[in-house]
């Protein structure tokens, strides 16, 4: 069968439909921060998987059954997997003490930069791995195909593997996010102020433009 990738329809309904809900959410209904409730974020989550079992719907009618059933595990395996992002996003936000009625505009523009960052990795991670393979050899009586970014790339999840493994779980509250690569990435960049201006980026003070905490 092809793969979903290479039906026009299917990416062009994907792209427009993730680009309008993402415009929808922050400009429509999200236009002003407030402190999201849970009643509310229950509503939103519904809503959002509804809508991805509409499209699989629409994958299934434009592709086979197949298609959707992967659709359908790759979609509520990162489901699952996304659970424990959100103890990621509580420490983080504890630690800067980031007010309650900006999370979701921090956590919106934190996913957009992660769906963009992603997609420079998955690209240029695709063109290095298909220029780094090695020719073939026979290893132990059978002819193998070996990649070097491949190769290197599963030794070092083996050892992050072993090292989380045996890592204290007390670790995570010790952390200082503010020493992190990113922090300093930010803080080379931009003149970072200590105290957060409502939900705005960028502030100024003493007639010096700031960066807020967000």
């Amino acid at each position: 069968m092809d793969n979903i990738i290479n039906h026009p329809l299917v990416l062009i309904i994907f792209s427009i439909s993730v680009i309008a809900m993402l415009v929808i959410d922050l400009g429509l209904f999200n236009k002003k921060s407030h402190i999201v409730t849970n009643k509310e974020a229950t509503i939103w989550t519904i809503v959002w998987i509804s809508l991805s079992m509409i499209f699989s719907l629409f994958v299934y009618s434009q592709t086979s059954l197949e298609k959707f059933s992967q659709f359908q595990s790759a979609y509520w395996i990162e489901k699952a997997l996304s659970v424990d992002n959100l103890f990621v996003f509580i420490l983080v936000f504890n630690y800067f003490n980031v007010p309650r009625e900006v999370h979701h505009k921090v956590l919106f523009w934190g996913i957009i930069g992660a769906i963009v960052m992603r997609a420079i990795f998955i690209f240029t991670g695709v063109g290095l791995i298909n220029v780094t393979y090695l020719p073939e050899m026979t290893i132990i009586g059978k002819t193998v195909n070996l990649n070097i970014v491949l190769t290197l790339f599963g030794g070092f999840l083996m050892y992050a593997g072993i090292k989380s493994w045996f890592a204290d779980d007390d670790d995570d509250d010790e952390k200082d996010f503010s020493t992190s690569p990113g922090a300093k990435f930010v803080y080379k960049l931009f003149k970072v102020s200590k105290e957060f201006d409502k939900d705005k980026f960028f502030t100024i003070q003493n007639g010096i433009k700031l960066a807020t905490p967000l």
